[in-house]
């Protein structure tokens, strides 16, 4: 998923894409973890 895909598809979708994605390839993971910090910084 995208980190510049609509924030409030962010919202609902991105922790169930981390969690199922959380065992794959490294840069997938890195990936991802920057899709936190930016869900973060939106809806903190």
């Amino acid at each position: 998923m995208p980190c510049n895909e609509n924030p409030e598809a962010l919202k609902f979708n991105l922790y169930s894409v981390f969690y199922r994605d959380s065992r794959r390839h490294v840069l997938q993971k890195k990936h991802f973890s920057e899709c936190v910090w930016l869900h973060n910084k939106v809806f903190s």
